[in-house]
C-alpha cells in the first residue's frame, strides 16, 4: 500500500511543469486564441467580400445583358437602314441604267441616221463624178475609135468589144452572147433563142462566162423564137460589166467591113473578119444580113460589129453546104426585140395574149 502511494506521487512529479514551461504553454494557448480570433475575423471579412463581389458580379451581368440588348437593337436598326439604302441604290441603278441605255440607243440611232445620210451624200457625189467622167471617157473612146478607123487599126476596137462578149453554157451545149445593158450589180445579155432552148427543162439553167473567165448564173428574161433572140440577166455584185451599143444596120452597105465575135466550138472567144455580102436576105420571112465572116457552131448569139465597134447584127445561121454564107439578125430588129423582152413584152407577151384568147 505504501509502495503504491509512493509510485503515484512520483508520477505526479513527473507531470508537474516548471515555470518556464508553464509560460510557454500559456503563450501557446494565447497565440492559439489570437489566431483563432484572427481567423474568425478574416473568415467574416471573406464572407463579406464574397457577398460584395457577388453583388458586383450580378450588377455587371445585369449591365452586360442591358448593353447586349441595346447593341442588338442598334444592330437591327443599322441592318434595316442598310437594307433600305440598298433597295434605294438598286432602284437608282436600274433607273440610271435605263436612262443610259435609252440615251445610248437614241445616240446610236442618231449617229446611224447621220452616217446613212453622209453615205447617201457621198454615193450621190460618186455617181455624179462617175457619170461626168463616164461621159468624158465615152467621148474620148469615140474619138479614139474614129482615129483607129481612119488608120485601119481595129485591134483596140475589137479588144474593147471582146470585154462585152460572153460564153453561154447550158446543160446540153454552148453558145455566145454579149452584154447589151449594164449597171452596178446587174447586166442584161443578149443571145440566140436556140442557145437558151438547149437547156433541158423549164428551169432553164444558164451559166454566163465572161472573157475574163468570171462565171455568173443567169435568169431568163424573155425569149423570141420567131427572130431567134433571147435575153438573160445576171447579178454582178460590186461590178459593172462593159456593154456594147447598137449601130444602125440599115446604114450597112455591101462591102462594108465587119467582125464576127463568138465562142466557136467552146474553145474560147475569137474574132473573124469579113464583109457584108448582102443586106436583104430572107429565110422563112425573117430578114438577115449576109456576111462572109466565119460563123461556126458555138458562135451563135455573138455580135457582128462594124468598124466603130457597134453591134449591127447577131450571128445566127450558117448555111450548110455553102462556104462563106453566114446570116446575122439585123441590129435594128434585135434592139427592138431586146427592149420588148426587157419590158416583159415580146415572147412572153405573145404567150399571155394567146392564153387570154
Amino acid at each position: 500500500m505504501l509502495g503504491k502511494a509512493l509510485k503515484i506521487r512520483y508520477t505526479l512529479r513527473e507531470y508537474m511543469l516548471s515555470s518556464n514551461q508553464k509560460e510557454a504553454v500559456l503563450f501557446v494557448a494565447m497565440l492559439i486564441v489570437v489566431l483563432s480570433a484572427a481567423l474568425g475575423y478574416h473568415g467574416l471579412r471573406l464572407d463579406g467580400l464574397e457577398d460584395t463581389y457577388a453583388q458586383q458580379i450580378d450588377q455587371v451581368r445585369s449591365e452586360v445583358v442591358k448593353n447586349n440588348q441595346v447593341l442588338a437593337y442598334e444592330l437591327q436598326k443599322v441592318q434595316e437602314e442598310l437594307k433600305a439604302k440598298n433597295r434605294a441604290l438598286e432602284t437608282e441603278i436600274r433607273e440610271n441604267t435605263k436612262r443610259l441605255e435609252t440615251g445610248v440607243t437614241g445616240r446610236l440611232t442618231y449617229l446611224e441616221a447621220r452616217q446613212q445620210e453622209t453615205l447617201g451624200d457621198i454615193t450621190k457625189q460618186l455617181q455624179s463624178i462617175q457619170k461626168l467622167n463616164g461621159e468624158k471617157i465615152t467621148l474620148l473612146e469615140d474619138e479614139l475609135q474614129s482615129i483607129n478607123v481612119k488608120t485601119e487599126n481595129y485591134a483596140p476596137i475589137i479588144q474593147k468589144a471582146l470585154l462585152s462578149v460572153v460564153t453561154i453554157d447550158t446543160l446540153r451545149g454552148k453558145g455566145s452572147g454579149f452584154v447589151v445593158k449594164s449597171e452596178l450589180g446587174k447586166a442584161f445579155v443578149a443571145t440566140s433563142n436556140h442557145v437558151i432552148e438547149q437547156a433541158p427543162d423549164e428551169t432553164k439553167v444558164v451559166m454566163v462566162r465572161t472573157n475574163l473567165q468570171k462565171k455568173y448564173e443567169a435568169q431568163v428574161v424573155g425569149m423570141n423564137s420567131v427572130y431567134d433572140i433571147a435575153l438573160v440577166v445576171i447579178e454582178t455584185p460590186g461590178e459593172r460589166l462593159s456593154a456594147l451599143s447598137f449601130g444602125d444596120s440599115n446604114t450597112m452597105k455591101v462591102g462594108d467591113t465587119v467582125f464576127a465575135l463568138g465562142n466557136p466550138g467552146g474553145f474560147g472567144v475569137s474574132v473573124t473578119e469579113g464583109i457584108i455580102s448582102a443586106t436583104n436576105r430572107f429565110v422563112n420571112g425573117v430578114p438577115f444580113l449576109q456576111t462572109d465572116s466565119t460563123i461556126n457552131q458555138g458562135s451563135s448569139g455573138g455580135p457582128l460589129i462594124n468598124k466603130q465597134g457597134q453591134v449591127i447584127g447577131v450571128n445566127s445561121l450558117k448555111i450548110a453546104g455553102l462556104e462563106g454564107v453566114n446570116l446575122a439578125t439585123p441590129s435594128k430588129l434585135v434592139e427592138k426585140i431586146v427592149s420588148d423582152l426587157e419590158n416583159k413584152r415580146g415572147y412572153f407577151a405573145d404567150m399571155d395574149n394567146q392564153e387570154g384568147k
